[in-house]
Order: C-alpha cells, then structure tokens, then sequence
C-alpha cells in the first residue's frame, strides 16, 4: 500500500465555510443576534422558498435560515437531488437550532463524485443571487453544492460549499 504524499493529504483538510441554523422567525433571530453583539445581514431570498440572513466571521458565517412567507412550497427530495428548502421546511416542523453543517470545497463536482459512494448520490447544485453588503450595496455571490446524507440521521445536513465569488464574503 502507497502511502498518500503529504501535500495531496493536507489538500483534503476543509475549514468550516458556515452553520446553518434554522429559526421560525428570521427577523426574532436577527434581533437575538443583534443583541449579543453582532452585525446581521439583510434578508435574503432564494428562489426554491427560504430567505437567510448572515453572520459573518472572516472566512465562515452563521447562517439563520426559515422558510418565506409568501414561499412556493419547496419541491421533494428526488432520487438525486436534494430539495434544500424541503429540508429546512421539515427541520423546523421538529425544532429550531443548528439544522446544517457546512465545509469548505474547492472543486464541488469532485465532491459530489466522492460522496456518491458512501454519503449521498446527488447531483451538484449550483445558482447564484445577488447580495447585499453591510453598506447596503449590492453583489452578485455563486456557489456549488454537493450535498450528503445519512439515513441513520435524518435531520443532520451536512454539504460542502464553493463559493465561485470568495472576495464577497
């Protein structure tokens, strides 16, 4: 057995990119956080029904997550696509708390390739939105996703994240 090179080893070491923690009321979380001291994103709004607000923390962030007001409902789960707002939505039916645990990727299809044999066969997930900087201006940030799953933890989300635009953050 070949032993891996050092480089190609440390490569694979991933950072926390965020959390996610879903709430019921995305503005009452806002103010909590606000409160302990923290600078709080504006509301944002993602086209499959969840709206997040952001925490940031140099290169990892806080996500607060709930499902909109006004929000289509979210498709289900398919056989290899994960519904993310299907997810959030079925979460905060059971509690409010860390809901996701999100890493780091560099190369999400690679990702999603390694995680089909163990962790969950889901197609890559990509999009992008605009952002809204503390100063109230506006940005364009794009992501891919490859989400995995447990079955013996069903409400435990795991995905990696890479970020195609890392300089707004």
């Amino acid at each position: 057995m070949t032993e891996r090179p050092a480089k190609q080893a440390i490569a694979e070491l991933r950072r926390i990119d965020h959390i996610v923690v879903a709430v019921r009321s995305l503005d009452q979380a806002g103010d909590f956080y606000r409160s302990l001291g923290f600078q709080v994103g504006a509301r944002n709004k993602h086209p499959w029904g969840t709206e997040n607000r952001l925490i940031q923390f140099g290169s990892s962030f806080v996500e607060l997550i709930t499902i909109g007001e006004s929000a289509p409902l979210s498709p289900p789960h398919e056989a290899r696509q994960f519904s993310f707002g299907a997810f959030v939505r079925e979460y905060l039916k059971q509690r409010e708390g860390l809901a996701m645990l999100v890493l780091s990727s560099n190369n999400a299809e690679r990702d999603a390739a390694l995680f089909a044999d163990s962790i969950g066969d889901f197609e890559t997930f990509s999009f992008e939105r605009t952002g809204g900087k503390p100063d109230g201006a506006t940005t364009r940030v794009a992501f891919s996703l490859a989400f995995a799953r447990d079955s013996t933890a069903p409400q435990a989300g795991f995905f990696v994240s890479q970020q195609h635009t890392p300089e707004h953050f």
